[in-house]
């Protein structure tokens, strides 16, 4: 009963010695967020997902949201937001030519005129209300990723993009 009293050093020790071991222990620890992994495998949503996925040949998505409180929908923003997407079809680990945006409604013959462009998206039944917010202060873009592990490398490149000097202005991703 005393022997914690009676006997410190050997309880410290005890105590380091037992620390130093769970701390081994969590090098070997596997920290999964995949929110899809939380779900058996044979769980009927995660098996239709799959099959969906099979069937339709879909793949995992970043979404990047850019807003401008002044509206995206210039000249300047939409060609340069245009030329984002160019660059984005260029990283590793992106499908390349998926990038989803206004872009894919007008195929970039129409940049010069924003009121075209908001007509080229309000007529595409996929695209309207996804990819321009109907107040017109944001822009969409979704972004296929050809696996799961390569999103935070893709994430990431893209934030770069987006602190180039050329995208200045273009509003903030969120």
């Amino acid at each position: 009963m005393d022997f914690g009293l009676n006997r410190p050093k050997t309880v410290i020790i005890g105590a380091l010695v037992i620390t130093m071991i769970l701390m081994s222990l969590i090098a070997t620890a596997k920290i999964d967020t995949d929110p899809e992994n939380r779900l058996p495998s044979d769980d009927p949503v995660r098996v239709l997902n799959h099959s969906i996925r099979t069937d339709f040949g879909t793949s995992d998505m970043i979404a990047l949201g850019i807003i401008n409180e002044s509206g995206v929908l210039t000249e300047d923003i939409l060609e340069k937001t245009s030329e984002l997407v160019d660059e984005i079809n260029d990283i590793h680990g992106v499908v390349t030519g998926g990038v989803i945006s206004f872009a894919a409604a007008t195929q970039g013959a129409e940049l010069g005129d924003p009121e075209a462009v908001a007509a080229a998206v309000a007529g595409n039944p996929l695209l309207a209300g996804k990819v321009i917010s109907p107040d017109g202060k944001g822009l969409a873009l979704y972004v296929p990723i050809e696996s799961k592990s390569v999103a935070n490398g893709v994430a990431s490149d893209i934030k770069e993009l987006l602190d180039a000097p050329e995208y200045a202005g273009v509003g903030r991703p969120t």
